[in-house]
């Protein structure tokens, strides 16, 4: 949630028994589910009438009272408003609430305050589950009410990012409830289905045997989803297969029979904007394939679709985001690998990966920095490293030439320096070493190396001196 929270016990009048009075809270600066789309909520709930108040209803007076009035609460962690509900011993009567009162909008609005609770500290969350919400929370899962059963998923989701509780939800039969959820047509709520699978994702993180039944229906599902790139919640459920693949519940060849790589692939080549986040969920995916088997995305052509990436990515103007994950999944593909070096190098592909650190983004030059330095210790031999330097420092000196005293220069400097480290162990003859400093100079990249012998650290200094001597 955000950085502060409003939260407010008032009398507001009603008719029925249940033991609270009015409950509301605004948050200003929350983001719904992390994805930057602000919330503002206000929870209210009908309680006693006057007369119930005056007799004593909560077993002491000054507890009636102190409900009865007006009370806020705004303090950094919502510390004081989990005090207060405390105090009070509102969370245990809030959750009796939530089981006795089936009226849709009254659930709705506790399970939203006991989310909020949860949100705001370990302390919250665990008085909640105390007060013995969970198996509520689950039996809520298959109201009728998708608005219920929405709310019900976010808050055992928020429960179970606690890894301690995980298991406590699995044993009250969680998994079987979000199988029923996972093709339920929930078209009227676009987060329900997010929700679901941020919930799920969780619970797979305990390797628990029984969360893994979740996994072939989450497949299913997600395959589904893939042949629209523009549904909403592609994002969240790129994100579920990733964990999928990490957790080793779901292998890359079970992928591959399913089309699923080629889909992914696609997407990425045809894409033109990164609408709901869809692009960016495509690359996580492919990330985790190229980490387990790399030659996956080589057999589905998945460096053709981060070149075009790379080439488009000043007009189609990505995310930073993007253009690191492309850039993180060139190199766990090429580096470390002579022959897809060599066929990268063939088609011009390395000299993009230097372009991509010529903007501002600290994020963008450090992973290209990483490729480059991984990519040079991936030549093994002298037309290699001769081939890979005419593809990379024509580029570095434009970087640093043309960006003098910015950030993009800084770290075209430090890359020039990994790469004459990592090249002066194949550059060994004395023809090989003037032909190298040949093309530096033509570069005008011996001017900078003058520049860091004399103003550079100490490794730099080194490194600079022994290419000038």
């Amino acid at each position: 949630m955000g950085n502060s929270a409003i939260y407010s016990l008032h009398h507001a009048g009603g008719k029925t028994a249940d033991s609270l009075n009015c409950i509301s809270y605004s948050n200003r600066n929350s983001s719904a589910m992390g994805h930057g789309r602000p919330a503002s909520r206000t929870l209210l709930l009908d309680t006693h009438t006057e007369a119930e108040h005056t007799t004593g209803d909560f077993g002491e007076d000054g507890r009636s009272r102190a409900l009865s009035q007006p009370c806020c609460f705004q303090k950094k962690g919502h510390r004081g408003a989990l005090d207060d509900l405390t105090a009070f011993d509102v969370i245990p009567q809030l959750v009796d609430c939530l089981e006795t009162d089936h009226r849709v909008e009254v659930q709705c609005r506790i399970l939203k305050l006991l989310t909020v609770v949860m949100q705001a500290s370990n302390e919250g969350k665990k008085r909640v589950v105390d007060a013995k919400a969970c198996p509520i929370f689950i039996k809520l899962l298959a109201s009728d009410s998708r608005k219920v059963a929405s709310n019900a998923v976010w808050a055992l989701k928020t429960v179970t990012d606690n890894r301690t509780y995980r298991e406590v939800v699995i044993e009250l039969g969680i998994v079987q409830q979000l199988i029923c959820l996972i093709g339920r047509d929930v078209s009227e709520d676009i987060t329900f289905k997010s929700k679901v699978f941020l919930c799920i994702s969780n619970l797979l993180a305990n390797g628990h045997s029984s969360s893994l039944a979740l996994s072939t229906v989450c497949l299913a599902e997600i395959q589904q989803l893939l042949m629209d790139p523009y549904n909403t919640v592609m994002y969240d459920a790129c994100l579920l297969l990733r964990k999928l693949i990490f957790t080793g519940v779901i292998t890359i060849s079970q992928l591959k029979k399913l089309r699923v790589v080629d889909r992914l692939v696609a997407i990425v080549n045809t894409l033109k904007d990164n609408r709901y986040g869809t692009l960016l969920g495509a690359l996580y995916v492919l990330e985790a394939i190229a980490v387990f088997q790399s030659q996956a995305a080589i057999d589905h052509d998945a460096l053709s679709a981060l070149r075009r990436l790379l080439v488009l990515n000043d007009h189609l103007k990505l995310p930073a985001d993007a253009i690191v994950l492309a850039t993180r999944i060139f190199r766990y593909i090429v580096a470390g690998n002579t022959e897809r070096l060599q066929i990268v190098l063939d088609r011009g592909w390395v000299a993009l990966i230097v372009k991509t650190f010529q903007t501002e983004d600290l994020n963008v030059q450090n992973e290209a920095a990483i490729a480059i330095n991984d990519l040079s210790c991936t030549c093994s031999d002298y037309p290699t490293a001769l081939r890979f330097q005419q593809d990379i420092l024509p580029g570095l000196a434009d970087s640093i030439i043309y960006y003098q005293r910015s950030s993009i220069a800084d770290a075209a400097g430090q890359i020039l320096m990994r790469f004459l480290v990592n090249i002066s162990r194949i550059v060994a003859t004395p023809e090989q070493r003037a032909a190298l400093c040949t093309f530096l100079n033509e570069l005008k990249l011996t001017e900078q190396l003058k520049k860091m012998k004399q103003q550079g650290d100490v490794l730099s200094t080194y490194i600079a001196a022994s290419w000038l001597d």
